[in-house]
């Protein structure tokens, strides 16, 4: 922790770790604190896929999450401060809740779209993009940029994705399926949003107004009777997010379907009942 009125830092603060030669796998990915938390908490995405909790005032380490099972890359916090957002290089978003760092409360993960030579959109793998950085927009609508070098909008709580915000495409390498290691920053007035990844020379800037009046209509609809609903995600051109919700339905259905113990089919049934009456005849004729 540094200070600008004094030279060298106030104070250094490290986590007890268990064995001193994994300091390279517990190397600290990104920072975040709350804007309106009277105790000075510092949060720390991890590369132990943990996220590690400092208290500033006091200058001491005082917990680390559950292991995300992956490296937790970035955070930030949304919802006026009560959320928590953790993006693994699973392709996960992990939902933390303010002072309950424990364990997560919530994961989704993201379907990042990215408009192909037809001006039509496609859905990447679902958990195969590394997500890099997450920057807040609004306090219900985060960018997300994935390794693929696609930028997402998103909206947390209920979580849905908006659209594709942009995308890059690493010329250096010929690569055509992307940029590693994006990052954003977003502007003062969250109406624009710059991207750029280490092998690119140049920077990106990105509109997300249409994002955040898409969002709130969205979200006025969502207030009303099922059946006056019309949801505007089913007019937008390259705005999946009724198609990825009804994959995530069905994901989920055919995992908990999964879960149930197996009922025994009709067949195997009338098999067993036919090699009762078998055994049956054949012990008559012994007889």
């Amino acid at each position: 922790m540094w200070d600008a009125r004094k030279s060298g830092p106030v104070s250094v603060m490290t986590p007890d770790l268990e064995n001193k030669f994994d300091d390279f796998f517990n190397s600290i990915n990104e920072m975040a604190v709350s804007s309106n938390d009277s105790h000075g908490t510092l949060l720390a995405a991890v590369d132990d896929g943990t996220l590690a909790v400092y208290n500033i005032r006091r200058r001491r380490f005082e917990m680390s999450s559950e292991t995300l099972g992956f490296s937790a890359r970035t955070l930030t916090v949304v919802k006026n401060n009560t959320k928590v957002l953790v993006g693994t290089d699973e392709g996960v978003i992990s939902v933390f809740s303010w002072n309950e760092f424990g364990n997560i409360c919530d994961r989704f993960p993201i379907h990042p779209l990215r408009p192909s030579k037809q001006g039509q959109a496609r859905t990447a793998v679902s958990g195969g993009n590394s997500v890099e950085k997450i920057v807040k927009i609004t306090e219900d609508i985060v960018a997300v940029a994935t390794d693929d070098g696609v930028v997402s909008a998103m909206h947390i709580l209920p979580n849905r994705l908006l659209g594709c915000v942009g995308y890059h495409i690493d010329t250096a390498n010929n690569d055509t399926s992307g940029a590693d290691c994006m990052t954003l920053s977003i502007h003062p007035t969250e109406n624009i949003i710059a991207s750029t990844f280490p092998a690119s020379s140049s920077i990106k800037f990105w509109n997300t107004s249409k994002f955040i009046e898409h969002a709130e209509n969205e979200t006025a609809e969502l207030r009303l009777p099922k059946n006056q609903r019309k949801l505007p995600s089913t007019k937008l051109k390259g705005v999946k997010s009724r198609r990825l919700c009804l994959t995530d339905a069905n994901e989920r259905m055919e995992y908990l379907e999964g879960l149930l113990p197996e009922k025994p089919s009709i067949l195997s049934s009338n098999d067993s009942e036919n090699s009762t009456s078998h055994d049956d005849s054949s012990s008559d004729n012994d007889v």
